[in-house]
């Protein structure tokens, strides 16, 4: 489920991590919330220093950089700032804090812009200037980090990141405690780092702290509270986590209705993801509902045309496929693959996964001679963009395999599977789970033939399955009790004695069931 970010921290100078987005005609989405908080610090800060004619000076000229700001001239905005820091220099000195405020404020434009490396020596000097003057333990030189943190994450240096905003975290929860809003803020924005680094579990942890701090500390229908509660659901539907996500979603979902209106794109969003949080439960006909008032929404929002659409076209797709209802399926997997194909063109990745959606559709409806070229269509794509020897071209292979299993033609089926096994074992090595699935896709197709050659190669390949699986996910995982019963099946087609595996695969199934009989209440 992909969302759009919330604006970062605007707390003086914090202005929080920054995302690659696509240029606007003034300047890049994610400036906006940076600009936005640097306009409210540099027009709300006041002065520490007496008011002499070229301080003044400083405080005209921030005020002629604050509009140049807001009308999206950041370059326009940085001599007169230079100007300040010159005066700052000159009459305070370079060690002042006025000094380091003001060259943090550069540093961002900079980073706006860009221009990272100048920007960087400009964060780490204000840095250094906080420590000296303050201390390491300062809340003020926790707003340096977080800058320098938020830097790093722009050029996607997740792991220094992340350290910078850890000992931002530290110094904010010692100097003003684990409830005050910026340590809020602390744990939101390290959380968000998490996230990327895919570290989902720290993520979780980091995100219920800080909505518990803006649940005590801000209004129930606050901006920040929305933005924690959408990236806490997004973070336990990474872990698959369905139930909890659920509550979060309906929460943020009536914050949204309040205070954007119920029509709102970022509606459209919510409504789509409570709906897939739904699906995954199962529960289809209400998630169904969701998904369509989502689609009417970013309509609306959108016009006809638009890639969200085609999105809202597929998650709607998948739920009418899962409530067997193929021919609205069709219909709606269609319009979103010409959608794709018109705006993207013809060889994208959302054009690719909408020809597997729909083939995967036919075959379900044993469509084989629809799903087959659109298949083959994928491969050609992978092929051609990937070279022959790519995973993605193994899983492409892999489906032609199954189809042509599914429609009887096992000679076919038996030369794509091998073709799969060929480059995961290349690429994975001989221990890899997917080469496992390879072998035991391969090894079901050549049971099929029934001759016993094909049943003496299928047994050799069914043992590497069971070894691979049962070394890599334990002895009593479900993947391996399905191996041994294909092994039971086997040695029955070939006269051979089952009863070893038929009884291991029964002990394995017993110690399955257990714990589930002993939480029974």
């Amino acid at each position: 489920m992909k969302r759009a970010e919330m604006p970062p921290e605007t707390s003086p100078e914090t202005l929080g991590p920054l995302r690659r987005e696509e240029k606007t005609k003034s300047m890049t989405r994610i400036t906006r919330p940076l600009f936005a908080a640097l306009i409210v610090f540099m027009a709300c800060a006041s002065p520490s220093y007496p008011a002499t004619k070229p301080l003044e000076e400083v405080k005209r000229l921030e005020n002629r950089a604050v509009r140049l700001l807001q009308a999206g001239q950041p370059a326009t905005a940085l001599p007169l700032l230079r100007r300040s820091l010159a005066i700052i220099k000159k009459n305070l000195g370079p060690g002042h804090l006025r000094f380091a405020q003001i060259l943090n404020n550069v540093a961002m434009i900079h980073q706006s812009l860009k221009q990272y490396k100048k920007a960087r020596p400009l964060f780490d000097r204000s840095l250094r200037i906080r420590i000296e003057a303050l201390g390491p333990e300062h809340p003020s030189v926790a707003v340096a980090l977080n800058n320098l943190g938020g830097f790093h994450q722009a050029l996607g240096q997740l792991k220094t990141a992340g350290k910078l905003f850890r000992r931002a975290l530290a110094i904010r929860e010692k100097a003003l405690g684990p409830g005050h809003i910026k340590t809020g803020f602390s744990l939101k924005i390290l959380a968000d780092v998490y996230r990327l680094q895919r570290k989902f579990g720290q993520a979780e942890l980091l995100y219920r702290r800080a909505l518990a701090v803006f649940d005590k500390k801000l209004p129930p229908t606050h901006p920040r509270t929305a933005y924690i509660l959408e990236k806490l659901s997004l973070t336990y539907h990474a872990q698959r986590k369905f139930k909890p996500s659920e509550p979060l979603l309906r929460r943020l979902l009536a914050i949204q209705e309040k205070t954007l209106g119920r029509e709102h794109l970022a509606i459209s969003k919510t409504l789509s993801n409570l709906g897939v949080v739904l699906q995954t439960q199962g529960q289809l006909q209400k998630s169904e509902v969701f998904l369509r008032r989502s689609l009417s929404i970013t309509r609306k929002n959108l016009g006809p045309r638009h890639l969200a659409i085609a999105q809202n076209l597929n998650n709607l797709a998948e739920n009418l496929r899962l409530q067997k209802r193929y021919k609205e399926a069709e219909r709606h997997h269609l319009a979103s693959l010409i959608m794709r194909e018109k705006i993207l063109g013809p060889e994208s990745p959302q054009v690719i996964l909408s020809l597997n959606n729909l083939a995967g559709l036919y075959m379900l409806q044993r469509r084989f001679n629809d799903a087959e070229p659109i298949l083959k269509r994928v491969l050609g794509i992978f092929e051609i963009a990937l070279g022959s020897k790519n995973a993605r071209v193994a899983a492409s292979l892999r489906h032609l395999g199954e189809l042509n299993r599914m429609k009887g033609e096992f000679k076919k089926a038996e030369n794509f599977h091998r073709r799969a096994l060929d480059i995961r074992e290349k690429m994975f090595g001989a221990t890899d789970l997917r080469v496992a699935q390879s072998l035991h896709n391969l090894a079901n197709v050549l049971i099929f033939q029934v001759r016993p050659d094909k049943f003496r190669q299928a047994e050799k390949l069914l043992h590497r399955v069971f070894q691979i699986r049962e070394k890599t996910l334990g002895p009593t995982h479900p993947s391996v009790t399905r191996v041994l019963d294909n092994l039971v099946l086997l040695y029955k087609l070939r006269d051979k004695d089952p009863r070893d595996f038929k009884n291991l695969a029964k002990a394995i199934r017993k110690k399955i069931a257990a714990p589930r009989k002993r939480a029974k209440p």
